[in-house]
């Protein structure tokens, strides 16, 4: 068992008053050690709160126990054993499993999955990108502060997944099962394929890098723009006729995997693609500095490194402001 599952745990039974001093205590320094740890348990805290309203009436306990074998799998809490290494007994646990059945709260990589007896499924990226493989193979990356919405079968029909924010997706080819991302102002369509959709206020960037896509309005089907590799177009509704666009920012996706190429590119192009990939505000203190030209590559590069080079190659001074960066000359 993880320290993770162990704390978990650990929660489970102080919130149903089962922990003798030592183990209050312990779980007292964890969650001082670490904000993040907080909110972990804020979270179990509130779903632990929801079984008070749960009654027998409402779940039977072969539900129950059913449930619970699905988490317990999930969790991996095969031996229930606490930190001094006492077994608990499984039917302790039992109340957990109901609570689980309206909303457990696990925490996976840099983002939240949320399962209910539905078996609806949302993942958000909170403070770091969070990828995913989905039941069909598909693999989708989410960026921060972005959320995707889907049942874990899918439907007899299609593959349909919502999404808020933007996320990269390369879908698994199935001509008999269309793949849909629906936002909350349009849908994106495919069979198979590797493209960039980004939600914003009044419409949704969409860029295709294989196959072939259809973006069409949600509430309007045959208003509808197809597109193929290399194109690209952001979508609004509101507008008559949406253009596509040829050819695509090759560090698009560059928050994803942290490789980043400029051949002869614009600094005032350069920084904008580092605000997205690593989330941070970057200055030009002077428009003359926009114009400078860089040819570099970059692989997985901490910012700190990236702005070095930059500072180097182009002689000028970054100076670093909180999360906001600098760039002058020297």
């Amino acid at each position: 068992m993880s320290d993770n599952e162990r704390y978990i745990e650990l929660i489970f039974r102080y919130l149903s008053r089962e922990t003798d001093d030592s183990e209050t205590a312990l779980l007292q320094m964890w969650l001082k050690s670490d904000s993040k740890n907080q909110k972990i348990f804020d979270k179990y805290k509130k779903t632990f709160e929801l079984t008070k309203n749960y009654t027998n009436s409402e779940v039977s306990a072969l539900e129950i126990e059913r449930e619970w074998d699905m988490i317990a799998s999930r969790i991996n809490f095969s031996s229930f054993q606490d930190f001094g290494g006492k077994t608990t007994h499984r039917k302790s646990y039992i109340l957990y499993a109901a609570a689980a059945m309206l909303a457990l709260v696990m925490l996976v990589g840099g983002g939240l999955l949320y399962l209910d007896s539905t078996m609806s499924t949302n993942l958000t990226a909170e403070e770091s990108v969070l990828k995913t493989n989905l039941s069909d193979g598909s693999q989708v990356a989410l960026n921060i502060h972005s959320t995707l919405e889907y049942s874990k079968g899918f439907n007899k029909k299609q593959r349909e997944v919502k999404l808020s924010g933007d996320a990269y997706f390369e879908v698994s080819h199935n001509v008999n099962k269309p793949f849909v991302v629906k936002t909350s102002l349009v849908s994106i369509e495919v069979i198979g394929t590797k493209f960039y959709a980004e939600e914003r206020d009044s419409g949704v960037f969409v860029a295709v890098s294989e196959g072939k896509v259809r973006v069409y309005d949600s509430s309007n089907p045959q208003k509808e723009l197809i597109l193929n590799p290399n194109e690209n177009t952001f979508f609004n509704p509101m507008e008559k006729n949406p253009e596509k666009n040829i050819g695509n920012n090759p560090n698009l996706i560059s928050w994803s995997n942290r490789q980043l190429n400029f051949e002869n590119v614009p600094l005032s192009i350069v920084v904008k693609d580092l605000e997205r990939t690593y989330h941070v505000k970057i200055v030009l203190k002077n428009t003359e500095i926009g114009k400078c030209r860089l040819n570099v590559s970059f692989n997985d590069e901490s910012l700190d490194t990236v702005l070095k080079i930059i500072e180097t190659t182009l002689n000028l001074r970054i100076i670093k402001s909180g999360n906001t960066y600098e760039i002058v000359r020297i």
